[in-house]
């Protein structure tokens, strides 16, 4: 066994104070059981061969544990900090006591992996769809992931404006045809719950009205994407909902529209559809137009 007494050397010592200051579970409990054998994520809650607590240094009020606990609280307050900020709503409806002990549950079973912070509250919706603590208030885990696609749409890639002549310039049997490119910030959501209304509580002068935390009768389309640098959501028509989606997942507009008017046979799509492709084109929703032309063998 490995003489604990052997010094160890600068690169060890860094291996163990990232694992025990970042350990989820707390410096104590992390001391207690340095490699534990059955949890996921195994290898982020396992400790370097080499122990380094004898060299950190105690002093007359602080003990090496306690002085250890005053970094890892640290680390799980910048880690508390970025979730505040990335699910803000989340956090005023749940208040500072219930979010804080969310995210301590979640970070022990989904610990940070990467040195991108903002990548940290990916699986928060999924958790909340799972924790017990919250299984009343089913409209949490919706919110969450709206929450999750705002940051998402707002760090999405750039992309050009199409230039609307584009479209009138193309020929019926190419229009028809055609394959729209959507923008990498537009996410489309089908829920029952009024996520329009909770991304307004994003205002804090705004209260929170817990009627809304009521589902509503139907399920609902919603547009998240980024307009002028802030990210919008929005309620869509059904029928526009689903003509978006369709295109989003690569098919061409004549199909997209069969399959709408007999879906939505009560709806006149035919009026409104070159109205909805100009403010999606004017936005930057489609941003993009591949028409593709059949090879012929002479």
């Amino acid at each position: 066994m490995e003489n604990h007494k052997t010094a160890p050397s600068l690169y060890e010592l860094q291996l163990w104070m990232k694992w025990i200051v970042t350990d989820p579970r707390g410096v104590r409990d992390a001391l207690t059981d340095p490699f534990p054998s059955d949890r996921p994520y195994l290898e982020r809650y396992t400790s370097p061969d080499k122990n380094a607590l004898d060299w950190v240094a105690d002093d007359r009020s602080l003990d090496a544990s306690n002085r250890l606990e005053i970094y890892a609280e640290a680390y799980f307050t910048r880690l508390l900090d970025s979730m505040k900020s990335d699910f803000p709503i989340t956090f005023r409806v749940l208040g500072e006591v219930s979010f804080q002990k969310l995210i301590s549950d979640y970070l022990k079973k989904h610990p940070s992996k990467t040195t991108n912070i903002g990548e940290i509250g990916k699986n928060l919706p999924n958790f909340i769809s799972n924790y017990d603590d919250l299984k009343e208030a089913p409209f949490l885990a919706p919110l969450a992931e709206m929450e999750w696609f705002m940051i998402e749409s707002f760090y999405a890639q750039n992309t050009r404006f199409l230039n609307p002549s584009i479209l009138s310039s193309l020929s019926d049997e190419d229009l028809a045809a055609a394959e729209f490119k959507l923008a990498p910030f537009l996410y489309l959501v089908e829920s029952e719950w009024s996520l329009d209304q909770f991304s307004k509580w994003r205002n804090e002068s705004l209260k929170i009205d817990e009627r809304y935390f009521e589902p509503l009768t139907e399920k609902k389309g919603y547009l998240i994407c980024r307009e002028n640098g802030q990210v919008m959501v929005e309620e869509l028509s059904a029928p526009g909902f689903f003509i978006l989606y369709k295109l989003k997942s690569g098919e061409n507009l004549i199909s997209t529209l069969e399959h709408a008017q007999n879906i939505f046979f009560d709806f006149d799509i035919g009026s409104k559809i070159m109205t909805w492709f100009h403010e999606w084109v004017r936005r930057g929703i489609i941003y993009d137009v591949a028409v593709k032309s059949e090879k012929v063998n002479l």
